[in-house]
């Protein structure tokens, strides 16, 4: 019997609803995995997208991050932005943001959902793979494999089997990596290790240490190159911002009123009809001066005036007249 208050059957149904919504999400996991290796193939075209996919997800993030935090175009007067675009972008510049807190932590939990980015490791009949490193059984049994064990350009650990021990009908599948085809490659050496460059797989490395190097080189590259296109960015948008505020009319100086009269006549006619007329003479400081007219009639039988107004300006004038 349950102690909680409350309707008790909601609190079944919604315990119900989340662990429908779990198995749905291990089925989708095991089906993945299951349909892998039961082809006992593993392409780089799948582990290259899996990979991709997060890259570039990451790298529009840390782009929209630095495009609102710079000063350039957000100076210390961000406040002043419309109310809907500072609500929208406020939580990103301030990192002890609840807001911004959660949202880094799912940028660093994510890797872990995405099928191979989840400490995987599996076993084929055309190599072993593994994310990030294998475990001591993988190893060993890559080595019992008489395989090549390095890591991929992707960050995945492999065991390249030899064609001998390959099933044959594998071996016709185009981006198969196997021991020999990346040895007939050209390599370079990098602290001892060996870096192969395959056309069709990209780079094989036999030791982590020259992957590692080679990843945060590439990473430096990458974003120095989205930096500079961010920049380009930046400067168009700038030039726009700049080209609109040039457009703007330019507001003249308020003038100083040195003098004004008035003068004001009221008279009603024969019909009935209310006439006030209104004459305002104005003189400015800088010479010049104005006449406004303002004529309001109204009719017999009407409860509201009819305005009519006019302004004359005069330049300055020269000399004593």
């Amino acid at each position: 019997m349950s102690i909680l208050p409350g309707n008790n059957n909601d609190d079944d149904k919604d315990v119900d609803h989340v662990r429908d919504m779990k198995k749905s999400l291990d089925d989708v996991t095991h089906t993945i995995l299951n349909t892998i290796k039961g082809a006992s193939l593993v392409t780089n075209e799948i582990l290259d997208k899996s990979a991709d996919a997060w890259d570039l997800t990451k790298s529009h993030v840390n782009d929209l991050k630095a495009l609102v935090t710079d000063e350039e175009l957000f100076p210390e007067d961000f406040g002043n932005l419309p109310g809907a675009v500072s609500n929208s972008l406020g939580f990103l510049f301030d990192s002890d943001d609840d807001n911004l807190s959660k949202f880094n932590k799912v940028l660093t939990d994510w890797p872990n959902f995405l099928p191979f980015k989840r400490n995987t490791q599996i076993i084929s009949d055309v190599g072993l793979f593994s994310y990030p490193t294998p475990s001591s059984e993988l190893y060993e049994l890559c080595k019992e494999k008489n395989g090549m064990a390095g890591w991929d350009h992707n960050g995945y650990w492999r065991c390249l089997f030899p064609k001998a021990i390959i099933p044959p009908q594998f071996l016709l599948q185009k981006d198969l990596l196997t021991k020999e085809y990346a040895q007939s490659c050209s390599s370079t050496s990098h602290n001892g290790d060996i870096v192969y460059e395959t056309p069709n797989n990209g780079k094989f490395f036999t030791g982590f240490s020259a992957y590692m190097d080679w990843s945060s080189a590439m990473r430096k590259a990458q974003s120095a190159e989205r930096l500079e296109k961010l920049k380009e960015k930046k400067k168009e948008w700038v030039s726009l911002l700049n080209e609109k505020t040039s457009e703007a009319p330019a507001l003249e100086p308020a003038k100083e009123v040195t003098s004004t009269c008035t003068t004001t006549s009221f008279y009603t006619t024969k019909d009935g009809t209310e006439k006030n007329y209104t004459k305002i003479r104005q003189s400015f400081s800088d010479g010049t001066s104005q006449i406004k007219r303002v004529s309001k009639t109204k009719h017999a039988g009407d409860d509201h005036f009819e305005t009519q107004e006019s302004i004359t300006e005069y330049p300055k004038t020269s000399g004593w007249f």
